[in-house]
């Protein structure tokens, strides 16, 4: 059951996700994936499953810790990002935070040489 909901949760995310605008919505469908994984991980049943899947729930925290302080700091410094299409002038505002969010969305998405990957 738990692999069925992991699936379920996966494709459902993925949809979500296509079609999104809204970065704080765009970030609740993304994290929609992140929990599918996470099932997936428990759903083995094994040491090694479990252990992976706190790994990779640790890393999960770490880069949304990143990416959530990113986005506060820049609103702190008067920069609005609201949608994802205030993201293309960013690294023109603030090549810092830039990078920052670079980071932590290519961890988000398993993009080697990123931490989401090594899982």
């Amino acid at each position: 059951y738990i692999a069925t909901a992991a699936i379920g949760s996966l494709v459902f995310g993925a949809i979500l996700t296509l079609n999104e605008k809204v970065l704080k919505r765009w970030l609740a469908s993304a994290s929609t994936n992140q929990i599918g994984i996470l099932l997936l991980g428990l759903s083995c049943t094994t040491w090694h499953g479990l252990k992976n899947t706190y790994f990779y729930l640790f890393i999960y925290v770490l880069t949304m810790l990143l990416f959530f302080c990113t986005i506060l700091a820049s609103n702190y410094k008067n920069i609005e990002l609201k949608e994802l299409s205030l993201l293309s002038n960013f690294s023109k505002k603030n090549a810092v935070f830039s990078i920052l969010l670079t980071i932590s969305i290519l961890n988000l998405g398993g993009i080697p040489p990123s931490l989401g990957f090594v899982q």
